[in-house]
């Protein structure tokens, strides 16, 4: 993660997983580029780059904290 986080591979991800697309005359969709435990790790990373970055900068920032680490405690735990 921290890899793709530095390289411009980490916005292609994203699109991929955001987007459809088109590849050699076929309709690809985003489940066909992203697995479920992918979209899973990037949210984890995700909820930690938030927190690292931008919680204790705001009221609102702390409050949203919560829920966010609430979303990361679920999601550390759910391995299906």
């Amino acid at each position: 993660m921290i890899e793709l986080a530095h390289s411009s591979d980490m916005t292609k991800l994203r699109e991929s997983s955001l987007y459809f697309q088109r590849e050699n005359g076929i309709l690809v969709v985003p489940s066909e580029k992203i697995d479920k435990k992918l979209a899973r790790t990037l949210l984890l990373f995700s909820i930690e780059v938030f927190d690292d970055a931008l919680v204790g900068t705001t009221n609102y920032s702390m409050e949203i904290d919560k829920e966010t680490d609430a979303i990361f405690e679920k999601l550390s735990k759910d391995v299906t």
